[in-house]
Parts: structure tokens; C-alpha cells; sequence
């Protein structure tokens, strides 16, 4: 029985840093010098996000935001 909670305390332990580390992949931080003190500042004639950063004052675009239909493919060493 010891045994059994053992692995459900296991687990949710490993649920909680997955959850912690997505939250912090959704976070929006300032691709030029990594602060998180960034500001949504307009958008795009595409109605991609335009973001401000206060750390170093560079406007940036969240890449995450982009379709992945805009993403150039390179050739791959190991492609076919």
C-alpha cells in the first residue's frame, strides 16, 4: 500500500513540473535580451501580436504566433 502512494506522490510530482514548465513556455519574453517585462504593443497588418520590450526597448513579434505555413524548409541532411 506504502509502495502505491509512493507512486501517486511520484507522479504528481512530475505532473506539477510539466504544468510549471508549459506555463512557462506560454509566458511571452523579449527575444533579444530574455525579460519577461514585455507589453503588448499593437498588431501586424496580419493580426499577429507586435510586443515591447521595457527591458531593452526592442519591438519584437512572438514567433510562436506565426502559422507554421510561413516557416521555410531547409534541406535536411537526413531527408529523402
Amino acid at each position: 500500500m506504502l509502495r502505491q502512494i509512493d507512486i501517486i506522490t511520484d507522479e504528481a510530482e512530475v505532473a506539477k513540473r510539466m504544468l510549471k514548465m508549459m506555463i512557462g513556455m506560454l509566458e511571452t519574453r523579449c527575444k533579444f535580451c530574455g525579460s519577461d517585462n514585455v507589453v503588448k504593443n499593437g498588431k501586424s497588418r496580419k493580426g499577429v501580436q507586435n510586443w515591447l520590450c521595457r527591458g531593452c526597448g526592442k519591438a519584437f513579434v512572438d514567433n510562436r504566433a506565426l502559422p507554421m505555413s510561413f516557416l521555410r524548409l531547409i534541406d535536411h541532411p537526413f531527408s529523402d
